[in-house]
């Protein structure tokens, strides 16, 4: 039975790019692990603004965000979730339904 060789050089530049260190990694491996890695990544974006004090522009902030995604090149690699006026208690709940790879909180702090 004749190797073919030529998929060798396409099999080692797949498993670089994807971590992988053993280039001989079979072809079923690297699509298994193309699926998974197909699935975005997820900022979660945590917003809280008590009416005392002043006013944060956390609207815009997370706008700002947004349109850096949108025009990063790796833009469908990335999912932003938005919770506002979010509690303490809400934290765990976020963390757990969205399981975010970045938490970006925006609010004011206290002692």
């Amino acid at each position: 039975m004749r190797r073919d060789n030529s998929v060798l050089p396409d099999r080692a530049r797949v498993a670089e790019a994807m971590d992988i260190t053993d280039p001989t990694v079979s072809r079923d491996t690297i699509s298994a692990v193309g699926v998974a890695r197909r699935q975005p990544s997820t900022i979660l974006f945590l917003a809280a603004d008590p009416s005392r004090g002043s006013q944060l522009e956390l609207g815009e902030e997370c706008r700002a965000i947004q349109g850096e995604i949108r025009a990063a090149k790796f833009r469908d690699d990335v999912r932003l979730q938005s919770r506002w006026a979010v509690r303490p208690d809400d934290l765990l709940q976020a963390l757990n339904e969205d399981a975010p790879l970045v938490l970006h909180f925006s609010g004011h702090g206290s002692g």
